[in-house]
């Protein structure tokens, strides 16, 4: 009996490591999050050879190898971003032609003074919420390029 519940025991460790490992690790360091209105598809070709992780949230959820889904409304890119631990993120509020950088401090995308997307980093003090973006980048100091 003991050695059954030593065995059960050491099985469950290893697949809890087992999960955490390789489930929750980013395959890249680089997330992509679309929060905007257009079409998933749209995003998804749009950013198809990117290395990146191709996140969308607000949308339903469409049959895609290369795209994942905030799995519930309250979920936010913010959150996937700290507990995937990815190094960078790009959250893309329009579709939009937008360069992928590796830079540590963020930075503003505009066309026609509108934001189209934002860069983050895992060193920013990041906002926990979508609606908290706009008065989080008025208080910082935010590179701004314009596209």
């Amino acid at each position: 009996m003991k050695t059954i519940f030593v065995f059960l025991i050491s099985g469950v460790v290893f697949f809890t490591t087992f999960y955490i490992h390789f489930n929750l690790r980013a395959t890249n360091k680089y997330m992509v999050a679309f929060v905007g209105k257009e079409h998933s598809r749209l995003f998804e070709h749009m950013f198809s050879d990117t290395a990146a992780d191709l996140w969308v949230f607000g949308h339903h959820k469409r049959k895609s190898k290369r795209m994942r889904f905030g799995s519930s409304k309250n979920q936010n890119p913010f959150e996937i971003f700290r507990t995937y631990e990815y190094d960078y993120m790009l959250l893309l509020q329009e579709l939009n032609h937008i360069p992928i950088l590796k830079s540590n401090s963020p930075i503003q995308y505009v066309k026609n003074n509108k934001t189209m997307g934002i860069h983050w980093s895992m060193s920013d003090d990041l906002p926990n919420y979508i609606e908290d973006v706009m008065p989080w980048l008025e208080k910082h100091n935010v590179i701004q390029i314009n596209l």
